[in-house]
């Protein structure tokens, strides 16, 4: 059953993209305490803009390290150059070139966990792509609106076809 589909545009665009760095905040959640991630921002945001090296106002959440059915590391961050000198508790990723699956969420920010995995659990399986296991991640536009949590939020999905 198709839970958010009023939240996602189920026709994704599809776009390839250079190896790029992240960097930013990171913490360890369980499916269990992902609810947590908005403290985690509430940290991060006043950062944004401030960062050395950052490259565009665009921020984003990047999903990493999943340990299948216990949980996975979730890192608030943003664009910045390669060499960097960033704050010591910031962690840096490099994301690989890849093809990605972009879905446009049109819903409030709390949503957005169902609309992901609405689209993981029934869009992805039923597509021709499948995942390549690399990051997948949110991406909050200079269109985002912090104060009514809506606008410009993209969920990417790295894919290849099957």
């Amino acid at each position: 059953m198709r839970i958010a589909m009023t939240k996602t545009q189920w026709n994704p665009r599809l776009e390839k993209l250079a190896e790029r760095t992240v960097a930013g905040l990171n913490a360890t959640y369980t499916y269990a305490t992902a609810n947590q991630i908005p403290q985690l921002w509430h940290k991060f945001g006043p950062m944004v803009g401030k960062i050395p090296g950052q490259i565009s106002e665009d921020s984003f959440g990047v999903v990493w390290n999943e340990k299948p059915g216990t949980g996975f590391d979730y890192l608030a961050c943003v664009r910045v150059e390669a060499k960097a000198d960033l704050p010591k508790d910031f962690k840096q990723l490099r994301l690989p070139a890849e093809e990605y699956a972009v879905f446009t969420h049109t819903g409030d920010v709390s949503t957005l966990p169902q609309a992901f995995m609405d689209v993981w659990d029934n869009w992805l399986p039923e597509s021709k792509w499948e995942t390549t296991g690399t990051p997948s991640y949110e991406r909050y536009t200079k269109d985002y609106d912090p104060k009514t949590q809506k606008g410009g939020i993209e969920f990417w999905i790295p894919v290849k076809a099957r």
